[in-house]
């Protein structure tokens, strides 16, 4: 049998709270522990927690039953997939553990989301293995398979896996008590450190990281002046030998052709000389208590002091280049080194997937495009390297920055905007939407109740911090308008620059202006586990105005969110619009500019880039025959549907859609539902229930059953009425 967990230490929770008596960790060493599952099950409503947790993560697998470092292959990487192969099949063979997974009572948990693990549907890779082993047991659904890859859907069909798959990303939720202005004594502090241009960590020698620091070290720049390490496997001497001739084969392969200065064979003698004296470079950490110098191989892994302990270095440095686990052109994958820099307030490059920094705009985040170029996000493999190493010399260059009186790199206002942004949205939004995620896979069936037992607040509690439940989108979406302003600042700000759309824009930054809408998606069955079975569903915001809808469901990792919106209705305000477009930054699954220019006209026939799974359409005029419209006013007929009267207030006339234009543009809607696809279509204002609309009103009917998602308005007063269509 395998050792439970005991003598759990959290550290944040009395013995009274501990959960060893339902966690096992199924490792061969009796003396590993992890507590952070127990702090994340505690949130679970007791009603909706399982009976048994079994847990096998990939730190796990660093240990035998002796607590040796010692599953390391010939290349230095550990040997996941042999050693999880010999767990799989102990958890098969023990019949304790298959019978009470089998009944129901148990929950089997593969944590793999803190590394870089390829996902398959074959037996070639550890999910296959799980997903092939699994699959034909009764309540394989109680099987949950956790990864840091962001788009796994986009290469294995969901319909495959009969394992679930989650992204998850448990570094996201080590560091979420971690609060800036708490360590201020060791920013506003002498720590004899000096400015730096960058912080520059790596740890062990990828080839991506490679081919960075060579491309580095040909354009001139200076690293030896950087806050810089190149840690290396430091766990033998044959391990050490590894990165040496790991080094040597990634030059030979990627520098075929020797410069004319150097003779000899195909390696750069000079590239590999450099990089040579750099492998085994640390860095001084300075922050223990009694003033200790030590160096930082492997940063603690206390919460906190993960980030407290580079944290003197970061605010010394004028940007931070992330070197991420992950180099392809077709995943996406999000460590803790993204975190670390957020969490620290430092501007950043990224060595990473392609497109790694649309994604981050598509789950809320902003970078830093108004003061060096990102065009290396999009590059291809071959040649993002490339791009990036120029990236990070203008940046040396060309970005200036003050220091205070402590050798802190000062930023301008608008730079540290953007820091404070991505600091407060990481906080109070995107841990808390991961945290969601995890309660949900964690919890029995119910994957879209209430997390937590605590409905009268409905609060949540996470590594001793106090945090908003986020069990519904509905909540989410207000929580998000509520602090909109605050979060948000430099969206709020436009209004002042605007003109005949500064009010409306002042109404949609709050939270009551979206009411109607979240009982509408809350109805459709619209989650943060996604829409109907696609947790990644293809979603068309139609005729956003200005963007906030599409915005936050980016910001709630919603991948494939697009919006249209009319040039021609905007008309000579769409500068007003333009102002907040340019600050959302969301593109389209496939990059496509937002918004998409989409006028509707009545029984004439639109088109859409693609199909979608949710078509929105909300508090909008898309079903006006805006081109018909004509005002007098002032003895002057003009097109046009807005006349001011005596008091300046402005009045609205319009022509809204008769029978016929409604059966055309429903027809036209369907073409571009995929087969289990959903319109919600709300013009406003609705003018349906006047008896001169009663073909109109009889055919929206067929349109508008409890069964698709209609729940009508809540008092007669309102004007909430809305029709649904299915493909």
């Amino acid at each position: 049998m395998f050792q439970p967990l005991t003598n759990l230490q959290s550290g944040m929770y009395s013995d009274t709270h501990n959960l060893n008596n339902i966690i096992s960790i199924l490792s061969e060493s009796p003396d590993y522990k992890y507590s952070v599952y127990n702090d994340i099950i505690l949130n679970i409503d007791p009603n909706k927690r399982y009976d048994h947790y079994y847990i096998i993560n990939t730190d796990m697998t660093f240990y035998d039953k002796d607590n040796k470092h010692n599953n390391y292959s010939e290349t230095g990487e550990v040997d996941y997939i042999d050693k999880i192969t010999i767990v799989i099949e102990r958890v098969l063979a023990d019949t304790t553990i298959m019978a009470r997974i089998q009944s129901g009572e148990a929950m089997l948990l593969f944590d793999f989301s803190v590394e870089d693990c390829p996902i398959s549907i074959d037996d070639s890779t550890i999910y296959g293995k799980i997903n092939k082993y699994f699959s034909k047991i009764n309540n394989h659904n109680n099987i949950m398979y956790w990864t840091m890859n962001e788009s796994v859907y986009d290469k294995i069909d969901k319909k495959d896996c009969k394992v679930g798959i989650e992204c998850v990303s448990m570094s996201t939720m080590r560091y979420v008590r971690f609060h800036y202005n708490t360590h201020k004594k060791l920013i506003y502090s002498d720590n004899g450190l000096l400015p730096s241009p960058a912080l520059y960590l790596n740890r062990r020698p990828r080839t991506h990281r490679i081919l960075l620091l060579a491309e580095c070290i040909r354009r001139g720049i200076d690293i030896d002046n950087m806050n810089f390490s190149f840690i290396g496997n430091s766990l033998s001497d044959s391990v050490k030998k590894k990165d040496i001739e790991s080094i040597k084969n990634t030059l030979d392969n990627h520098y075929l052709i020797p410069y004319p200065t150097y003779i000899g064979n195909s390696i750069s003698p000079y590239l590999f000389k450099n990089i040579y004296t750099h492998v085994g470079k640390h860095i001084e950490i300075r922050t223990s208590d009694d003033g200790e110098i030590r160096l930082g191989n492997y940063a603690d892994s206390d919460i906190t002091t993960r980030v407290t302990d580079m944290l003197p270095h970061r605010v010394k440095s004028k940007f931070e280049i992330i070197t991420e686990y992950t180099y392809t052109d077709t995943d996406i994958s999000i460590s803790e080194k993204l975190s670390l820099a957020i969490l620290s307030k430092i501007p950043f490059v990224v060595l990473g997937d392609r497109h790694y920094l649309r994604h981050l705009r598509k789950l809320g985040f902003k970078t830093f495009d108004k003061f060096w170029s990102e065009d290396y996000d999009h590059k291809n493999e071959d040649d993002r390297i490339g791009v990036l190493a120029t990236t990070i010399n203008d940046i040396i260059n060309f970005f200036h920055c003050d220091t205070d009186e402590y050798n802190n790199t000062s930023y301008s206002k608008e730079m540290q905007e953007i820091l404070e942004h991505n600091y407060n949205h990481y906080k109070n939004v995107y841990a808390h939407t991961i945290f969601d995620r995890i309660l949900k896979t964690l919890s029995i069936h119910d994957k879209d109740t209430d997390m937590t037992d605590n409905k009268e607040n409905n609060t949540l509690s996470y590594a001793g911090q106090t945090v908003a439940s986020t069990g519904t989108l509905s909540k989410l979406m207000s929580t998000h308008f509520d602090n909109f302003k605050q979060n948000y600042q430099e969206i709020a700000e436009c209004k002042e620059l605007m003109g005949f759309h500064g009010d409306g824009l002042e109404q949609a930054m709050g939270d009551g202006y979206w009411q109607s809408n979240i009982r509408m998606l809350d109805a459709l069955g619209l989650s943060m586990n996604g829409f109907q079975s696609n947790s990644n569903p293809a979603i068309l915001d139609l005729g956003t105005q200005f963007g906030l809808f599409p915005h936050f469901l980016s910001s709630m990792g919603f991948p494939d969110v697009s919006y249209t919106n009319s040039v021609e209705e905007a008309s000579v305000d769409i500068g007003d619009l333009e102002l907040v477009w340019d600050k959302l930054h969301i593109h389209s699954e496939d990059g496509t500019e937002m918004p998409i220019p989409l006028h509707v006209r009545e029984q004439e026939h639109f088109t859409l880039p693609k199909k979608y799974d949710l078509i929105i359409c909300t508090t909008t005029n898309v079903l006006w025959k805006t081109d018909k419209v004509l005002r007098f006013h002032d003895h002057m007929l003009h097109p046009g549907y807005y006349v001011m009267d005596k008091d300046d207030v402005s009045n609205t006339f319009f022509t809204p859609y008769d029978i016929s234009d409604l059966r055309f543009f429903i027809e036209n809607i369907k073409e571009y539902l995929n087969d289990d696809g959903i319109a919600l279509i709300q013009p406003y204002p609705f003018p349906y229930h006047i008896d001169a609309f009663k073909d109109e009103l009889k055919l929206l009917k067929e349109y508008q059953l409890p069964e698709d998602g209609y729940i009508g308005p809540q008092n007669n007063d309102e004007l909430l009425d809305y029709f649904i269509i299915r493909k």
